[in-house]
């Protein structure tokens, strides 16, 4: 990826903490909800949860698999992400809040942005 693009995409992720453990989250692009809406998709909730994470600080195997893992961290990895998160409910508060708050935020920019 090129540095103005990565940079693009940076400037729509932050680090959000929920349960003890940092999620980054990107929030989804106008052009993707206008898809999710034509596509009778658009979901504010527990779809961004697993679909905007794209990485995360302080997740250990333990926190994973319980007793069966270790307290070595785990690289980030979408598909492992996922599975672990689909049985998280207590994660996805903060995580969908967070989301939900940057897209009103975008919204507010596009509209200011209208005015000039």
């Amino acid at each position: 990826m090129d540095p103005l693009t990565r940079q693009i995409r940076e400037r729509r992720e932050r680090w959000v903490e929920s349960g003890g453990f940092k999620f980054k989250i990107r929030r989804p692009t106008e052009y993707e909800l206008t898809k999710w809406e034509r596509e009778g998709k658009v979901t504010l909730g527990i779809d961004l949860v697993m679909t905007h994470i794209v990485d995360w600080e302080g997740v250990r195997e333990c926190d994973i698999l319980g007793s069966a893992g270790s307290d070595q961290l785990v690289a980030f990895s979408v598909a492992t992400y996922r599975e672990w998160m689909e049985d998280r409910p207590d994660l996805w508060g903060q995580v969908v809040k967070a989301i939900r708050e940057d897209l009103a935020a975008n919204e507010a920019r596009i509209q200011e942005l209208a005015k000039k």
